[in-house]
């Protein structure tokens, strides 16, 4: 009994493993966020909805013809893991697109 269950457990785990690898080898080539340097490098900004650090905090933003709703506040690091739908804006506002 203890041979049939490793003849099924073994080619399942290898195959397991074999999709896990492919599947974190594709997401390299996924979009990454956008990171903007400044709101000079937005085409839009909607009203004023707070401020952090004394940078203002807008309820959305325009960038290349793409809206971004303000998502949350984030530490200066989180823009080398922004992910896919996300803009940042220093010095940590980030915004998801719609």
């Amino acid at each position: 009994m203890g041979e049939i269950l490793a003849a099924l457990f073994i080619p399942l785990a290898a195959l397991g493993l074999l999709v896990w690898g492919i599947h974190r080898w594709f997401r390299r080539y996924e979009p990454q966020g956008v990171a903007v340097e400044s709101e000079i490098e937005l085409e839009a900004v909607a009203p004023v909805i707070g401020t952090y650090h004394g940078d203002e905090i807008h309820e959305w933003v325009r960038y290349r013809g793409v809206r971004y709703d303000f998502a949350f506040i984030a530490s200066a690091k989180y823009r080398l893991q922004l992910k896919r739908d996300e803009l940042f804006l220093p010095p940590g506002v980030v915004y998801r697109k719609v």
